[in-house]
């Protein structure tokens, strides 16, 4: 699960929320006995991974194990738009990939829907609301 505010940078947060939760993983090495075995889970991101590779990687991971990723967003009105049409579109596709990836926001209810009126956000108007 990643959580994001409005007061920072969205896009930037997301990627290295999801950078250390790759350490993380990268770190662990499971070993079975009395029958030996080992399990390395190794990184295939470069040091330099712009926020769609991290992002897209870090959801095909989370799906390949039985999970998934979810983002919340509070105060989504305040959001640069550009960050959120790029979020939109990172989710849009692994969607379309069929992989398991939920994106949440919240926010002042004029605010949302002028965010959702904006012409390349189309995607999110879509998507079911509560």
């Amino acid at each position: 699960m990643v959580n994001v505010v409005s007061d920072e940078d969205v896009l930037d947060s997301i990627r290295r929320q999801l950078l250390r939760s790759l350490h993380v993983a990268r770190a662990a090495v499971t070993a079975n006995l009395p029958f030996v075995s080992a399990e390395v889970d190794v990184a295939e991101l470069p040091a330099d991974a712009t926020f769609r590779e991290v992002f897209e990687y870090e959801v095909r991971r989370y799906t390949k194990r039985g999970s998934g990723l979810i983002i919340t967003l509070d105060e989504a009105q305040n959001v640069n738009r550009d960050a959120m049409s790029t979020i939109a579109s990172c989710v849009q596709l692994m969607i379309r990939e069929r992989q398991n990836i939920a994106f949440v926001f919240a926010g002042v209810t004029t605010g949302v829907l002028d965010l959702l009126n904006n012409k390349s956000l189309t995607f999110l108007r879509r998507a079911k609301s509560w």
